[in-house]
């Protein structure tokens, strides 16, 4: 970022509209730079002659060529030959239109300890990462992991992230969190979790009243007028296959159903499930289901070894399934068969996990349950999972999984949340309509021209607004060289 007489973090706060003026690693637009970055807050859009991906695509379901209209923060029109009348138009013959990705689960404070992790086992993982490092951790050093994976997730397309924070030890370590997450300017959901290595003690947490807390502030921070907000919060718990019995979920499944009576929220209960070894003497979505315990504003993490019934249960209540088929099959030797939970009729989403094991994003997760899904139709000679069946799984199911409402896919009323693909690429191309949901899948964040989350640009031109990368970098390792340093 330059330096000079502009405040930018001033600036942007001041006006969203202005938000889209700002852009690295230059200083604010020129006055004829300005019209061409305005949101559609300011005046509708119209992307005009790309290949569309609604996140619709099913069997016999292909993208065409379509125009998209924005208009404030909803779509407005998907169709042919729109009327360009009022609308600033894009120009998207040589563009993949399609929605952004959503991340359901990742522990974006660890972004501050990215690589650390890679060889690491799951217990030398709790005793570095969440033991050693996360000991040596200020609040403001877990914001700052969480706004760089923020923002990082933006620039790769993915306009929502469920930040399942489990290093939270004070009220402070929360709301200071969740106030940089704000700040980020994507879309959050917050799960207000707790320290891993307290999973084991008599009663690990989190302390409602901070919970309660953070649900308050959440409602504030609904929406950045620069872009993005806090959808919703959440509790991110331990789940009975931890616990010696079912009195801790019990209670904390209880609490949230008053807490969010009283305040009119929906806000979730996330817990992880189906973990090989714990499942097997506490099957965790079984003992909750046979106590009444399963809701539909809950979301359940890994679940690699999830039997059929515990599946259907999900499925009766409407809970939401997150799988993580990278960490699932380093960490837990398997990945749960998406083929299964869909017949189950519990679509799953898929999510990033741990930030500190820095060769995984989330498209590697996508791509890891392709092959695992791939492994196993192949020997027992039934359908592969395809490309729109894979892509479902950050968009539409995710939004599903979350109860996210007209979000997860492009439709006439839904939410303005846009992303642009440049086709003309090496690495993207040749794209043609009946393959460009293959080609979304594959685009590395450097194809991903445009971002606009509730029709407010994240990312313009290839660069994102309002961040200054090189000083976050800075940031960045400064902080990882006094966590690390022994």
């Amino acid at each position: 970022m330059q330096r000079g007489p502009f405040n930018r973090r001033r600036i942007l706060a001041a006006s969203g509209a202005m938000a889209g003026a700002l852009a690295l690693p230059g200083g604010v637009r020129t006055d004829s730079q300005r019209e061409s970055i305005r949101d559609a807050h300011a005046r509708p859009i119209l992307f005009q002659g790309g290949i569309v991906v609604t996140g619709e695509e099913r069997t016999g379901v292909v993208p065409r060529r379509q125009d998209v209209l924005v208009r404030g923060d909803r779509i407005e029109a998907i169709g042919t030959g729109l009327s360009t009348r009022d609308a600033h138009v894009f120009n998207c013959r040589d563009k993949i239109v399609t929605v952004p990705w959503i991340d359901t689960h990742v522990h974006g404070w660890e972004r501050l300890l990215r690589y650390r992790a890679d060889a690491l086992g799951f217990l030398d993982y709790l005793g570095t990462i969440t033991g050693e490092d996360l000991s040596r951790m200020t609040a403001q050093d877990l914001a700052l992991g969480e706004y760089a994976e923020a923002v990082s997730a933006l620039d790769a397309g993915v306009g929502t992230m469920v930040s399942w924070c489990h290093a939270i030890r004070t009220r402070d370590d929360a709301l200071t969190v969740l106030r940089r997450l704000y700040q980020a300017g994507g879309w959050t959901v917050f799960m207000h979790g707790y320290n891993s290595l307290a999973f084991a003690t008599a009663n690990p947490g989190p302390d409602l009243s901070d919970v309660l807390t953070t649900f308050r502030e959440a409602q504030r921070l609904r929406y950045n007028p620069g872009g993005g907000g806090i959808l919703k919060a959440g509790m991110a718990v331990v789940g009975p296959e931890f616990t010696p019995d079912l009195g801790q979920i019990t209670s904390q499944v209880k609490w949230l159903d008053d807490t969010n009576k009283k305040l009119g929220t929906d806000n979730l209960l996330s817990l992880h499930d189906g973990i090989p070894g714990r499942h097997d003497a506490r099957p965790g979505v079984k003992l909750m289901a046979d106590a009444g315990l399963l809701r539909r504003n809950q979301l359940h993490v890994h679940g690699v070894v999830l039997s059929d019934e515990e599946l259907s249960a999900l499925a009766r209540t409407g809970s939401g399934l997150s799988l993580s088929p990278a960490i699932d099959a380093r960490v837990f030797g398997g990945v749960l068969a998406h083929d299964r939970a869909a017949r189950a009729g519990v679509p799953p989403a898929v999510s990033s996990d741990d930030a500190a094991i820095g060769g995984f994003t989330l498209r590697d997760h996508v791509r890891a349950l392709m092959t695992a899904q791939h492994q196993s139709a192949t020997a027992a000679q039934q359908p592969l999972m395809t490309d729109a069946d894979a892509l479902a799984t950050v968009t539409r199911n995710a939004a599903a999984a979350l109860g996210l409402e007209r979000m997860g896919v492009l439709l006439k009323g839904y939410q303005a949340d846009v992303m642009l693909i440049d086709a003309r690429r090496l690495d993207v191309g040749p794209v043609m309509a009946p393959t460009a949901v293959g080609a979304v899948l594959a685009a590395p964040p450097a194809a991903i021209s445009h971002l606009m989350l509730g029709g407010r640009w994240r990312k313009y031109d290839g660069r994102l607004l309002g961040v200054d990368v090189d000083r976050l970098l800075d940031d960045v390792t400064a902080a990882i060289q006094r966590i690390t340093a022994r």
